[in-house]
């Protein structure tokens, strides 16, 4: 996929619609990871595919724990931190730093 593809795809996930679809399906699915046979707490919306990437019925996204997440993406780290979490971390190993 293009740089402008992952560039839309930041923004996307930043949105309000985004956010309102992530919090459809954590409802959906009780807060618990909908992959068969796990009944972790979810933490993440997984697209199953990107045919309807922007305006995906919910059919096309699942709710999905830590370990199932990072198992659907093996090449990928999966953080299941907040993007907050994640720029409060940055910043405390900048400020922390040894010399």
């Amino acid at each position: 996929m293009s740089d402008d593809w992952w560039q839309a795809y930041r923004e996307y996930l930043a949105s309000p619609e985004w956010k309102a679809r992530v919090a459809a399906v954590q409802e959906r699915a009780g807060g618990r990871c909908e992959q068969p046979g796990c009944r972790r707490k979810g933490r993440h919306a997984h697209h199953k595919h990107y045919r309807n990437f922007g305006n995906e019925p919910l059919e096309d996204l699942i709710w999905l724990c830590l370990p199932c997440h990072q198992a659907e993406h093996p090449d990928k780290k999966i953080s299941g931190k907040s993007p907050f979490q994640k720029l409060v971390a940055r910043h405390r190993r900048r400020k922390y730093k040894r010399p």
